[in-house]
């Protein structure tokens, strides 16, 4: 669950520039299909040195977390969700809710089936994603986990 968590982390409501009424807005950047490449989680590093790192790269991914990669889906009507299937490739978790971003902060707002708020920074380069943020990953009550993770466009 400390890992579905960390992926609803990364939606929220998209950003729209003004634009005439005959031009239609330009898609925000992180509007498509996103799938997990890596993540780290230092946990406990809010207060300074982490008490443990989880890791997981492309390579160990399904081994280490028994799922898929997750696909998040983020819109332009600033709703997004997270499809987690697992190793026989069925869906075992679907949370969807709201986001928002600026040119390099976003805001996910999971109201099913589960409520939390997140805000992560990000930076796109080659199609791939970077987020950083606090979460609670160890599920102690408290955003003191520092969580990067990648993840490409498709």
């Amino acid at each position: 669950m400390k890992f579905i968590q960390i992926t609803f982390i990364i939606a929220l409501m998209g950003c729209h520039n003004p634009q005439s009424q005959n031009e239609s807005p330009a898609a925000h950047p992180l509007t498509g299909e996103w799938r997990n490449l890596s993540l780290k989680v230092e946990i406990d590093k809010k207060n300074g040195e982490p008490t443990s790192i989880f890791e997981v790269n492309a390579n160990t991914w399904e081994e280490q977390l028994q799922i898929r990669p997750i696909r998040t889906y983020f819109r332009d009507d600033s709703t997004f969700n997270s499809e987690h299937f697992n190793l026989q490739d069925s869906l075992v978790l679907n949370p969807s809710g709201f986001w928002t971003a600026t040119e390099d902060e976003i805001t996910m707002i999971t109201t099913k089936p589960f409520s939390d708020t997140t805000s992560c920074t990000y930076t796109i380069e080659d199609n791939v994603v970077i987020f950083c943020c606090w979460v609670d990953w160890d599920e102690d009550g408290e955003k003191d986990d520092w969580y990067l993770g990648t993840q490409k466009k498709y």
